[in-house]
């Protein structure tokens, strides 16, 4: 048993000593993202379509409704109609822009 012991102590001391001696793993470095400048075209070029797209469809919803404004209710007179564009206004928010279009409706009826 003692040369069981012997043996015993002297590979926990190998044991130890190997691990002394191999070298721990060094941390892996974080991967570097590359850019891919064909990706980053595409993916520009579809925002500027994306962009174009919705200019044309505002674009044409605004013929649109000129076209309406100017067919029906400019051409017939017998209509009582007042236009107000509040494209620029914020009559919610703002009580001076509610009260110019109160003024506006005021001077129609008037």
């Amino acid at each position: 048993t003692k040369i069981t012991n012997e043996y015993t102590r002297i590979f926990f001391m190998l044991s130890k000593l190997r691990k002394k001696i191999t070298p721990k793993p060094q941390p892996k470095p974080a991967p570097q993202i590359q850019r891919n400048a064909v990706a980053d075209s595409a993916r520009m070029r579809r925002l500027n379509d994306r962009n174009e797209r919705r200019t044309r469809i505002h674009d044409f919803l605004n013929d649109q409704r000129n076209s309406f404004i100017n067919t029906q209710i400019n051409t017939q007179k017998d209509l009582n109609v007042l236009i107000i564009d509040v494209s620029d206004l914020d009559f919610l928010k703002n009580q001076e822009d509610y009260i110019f279009i109160l003024n506006k409706i005021q001077e129609k009826l008037v």
